[in-house]
C-alpha cells in the first residue's frame, strides 16, 4: 500500500504545479490580447504593412520549474 504522506505530499505538488500552469495559460491569453490590439493599432495607421516581417524579441523568463523525482533502486521497506 502507498504511503500516506508521499501520496500527500505528491497531492500537494500537483495542486501547485495545476496552479501554475493555470497562472501561465491566463498570461498567454492577455499577452495575445495585448497583440491583437497592437496590431490593429498598427493597421490604422498603415493598413499594408506586412506584420509577418516583425522579429520576435524573446526575452528571458524564468522558466517553470519542476522538481525531478527520485526513485531508489530498491523500494524501502
Amino acid at each position: 500500500m502507498a504511503e500516506t504522506h508521499v501520496v500527500s505530499a505528491l497531492v500537494k505538488k500537483r495542486s501547485e504545479v495545476s496552479g501554475e500552469i493555470k497562472h501561465y495559460e491566463n498570461l498567454l491569453k492577455k499577452a495575445k490580447t495585448s497583440l491583437q490590439s497592437i496590431d490593429q493599432t498598427i493597421h490604422l495607421f498603415d493598413e499594408n504593412y506586412d506584420l509577418r516581417i516583425v522579429s520576435l524579441k524573446v526575452r528571458n523568463f524564468q522558466t517553470l520549474r519542476i522538481p525531478k523525482l527520485h526513485f531508489a533502486a530498491t523500494p524501502h521497506a
